[in-house]
């Protein structure tokens, strides 16, 4: 899945962008898919557009790749994070 936006949108249309591709991932994992936002599925855009019939006055900003979870675990790495109470604070 891609999401695109007119070449002519003000910069401030990359942040709208960015919040439909989040409601698309958060409604995703509400139907028990997984999902990973990619440049790399939005990077060739001349061939993008041409396979997907877009028209070149607009602008791939980011893919969405989904699926469902495999059960193996490709990378094990977990960073030593501290708990988010004790590095933010609103007062």
């Amino acid at each position: 899945m891609q999401s695109a936006i007119p070449k002519a949108s003000p910069d401030w249309s990359i942040f709208d962008a960015g919040l439909f591709a989040e409601n698309i991932m958060l409604a995703a994992t509400a139907y028990g898919l997984g999902t990973i936002p990619t440049y790399n599925s939005v990077r060739f855009s001349a061939i993008l557009h041409q396979t997907l019939n877009v028209p070149d006055d607009e602008r791939f900003i980011v893919g969405i790749s989904l699926g469902y979870s495999a059960d193996t675990t490709i990378n094990s790495y977990h960073s030593e994070r501290r708990p988010v109470n004790e590095i933010l604070h609103f007062n």
